[in-house]
């Protein structure tokens, strides 16, 4: 189970900037910015390698939706199947009949997203496309209910794709480009309540040339390396130094006090500044977080020092 989990990082956590960045930053869909701010959205990756085997982990998806009116969205994201583009858009009428079969047209409503999206009548490359674009094959699952909200309370409703291609073309490629290739920092930090927690910021990466983007050189204070055993754990504790802590090998996951967590593999990272606040007494029960090496492999981390 943890090896699928940590092979399915890459492509949620791309999927997740793209919806960050372009989906939700652009406001291309009006309903999505809600939803995800109140973890109404998951993002779900399907290992299937042919069509009927996509409709499995479709009907699946849709089943989760039903138990869980929570989930208001699923992007279940489909790496290698249906690559080609006219084979995926030949199979949303499959995806229309799964939702028949299921008795739930008029409820959810499937979405088309491609890498290779191309609405009739464009040229490959015109960025109109990008609208639909997607890091990988992708069909997002939308409550219609959630949609008629989100458009009736959306000024522009009648003219959102019109809008949509007109950002795109402002953008241009080189804009969209640069959104889709920018840095998204995840940052460890302590919130005015004194707790730990987590949040995301996006570094420009605004310097080099296209084929080697760079952000802007950051100052550091040294470098070191560290190894964890398998079945490492830590009692919750602050960050004493603010750093930069990269996964070379291996998996660790961080929890915070409230319960929730953060899993890291190897090529991931995390800004750690939870620090202790200035006057405070550490509290063991209300600051910083715990860290606990995951899997079969010891813990490799390096930490830079910001």
């Amino acid at each position: 189970m943890e090896s699928t989990f940590f092979a399915h990082q890459p492509y949620l956590s791309k999927t997740r900037h793209w919806m960050e960045r372009v989906v939700i930053g652009l406001n291309l869909c009006p309903f999505a910015k809600a939803p995800a701010a109140k973890g109404g959205v998951h993002i779900i990756v399907s290992d299937a390698s042919h069509a009927q085997q996509l409709s499995s982990d479709l009907k699946k998806a849709l089943e989760q939706m039903v138990l869980n009116p929570a989930i208001e969205t699923v992007l279940l994201v489909h790496p290698w199947v249906l690559t080609d583009f006219a084979a995926y858009n030949d199979y949303l009428d499959e995806a229309d009949a799964v939702l028949d079969e299921m008795g739930l047209v008029g409820v959810v409503q499937v979405a088309s997203f491609h890498p290779d999206y191309q609405f009739a009548g464009t040229a490959p490359d015109a960025p109109d496309n990008n609208t639909n674009r997607s890091p990988y094959p992708t069909l997002h699952l939308i409550r219609e209910e959630s949609l008629d909200r989100a458009v009736d309370s959306d000024q522009d409703a009648d003219t959102i794709v019109e809008r949509n291609i007109a950002t795109m073309n402002q953008l241009g490629h080189t804009g969209y480009n640069h959104l889709m290739t920018s840095f998204t920092q995840t940052i460890l930090y302590t919130d005015a309540d004194g707790r730990a927690r987590f949040k995301t910021q996006e570094i420009p990466l605004s310097e080099g040339t296209p084929q080697t983007m760079l952000c802007a050189l950051m100052p550091s204070g040294g470098l070191q390396l560290r190894q964890s055993p398998v079945g490492f754990t830590s009692t919750f504790h602050c960050t004493t130094t603010p750093q930069w802590l990269f996964v070379l090998q291996g998996a660790m996951r961080i929890t915070l006090q409230d319960g929730s967590y953060k899993i890291f593999t190897a090529g991931q990272h995390f800004y750690s500044n939870d620090t202790l606040p200035e006057g405070a007494v550490f509290d063991p029960k209300v600051h910083g977080h715990s860290s606990a090496q995951l899997g079969d492999e010891p813990l490799v981390t390096v930490f830079v020092r910001g």
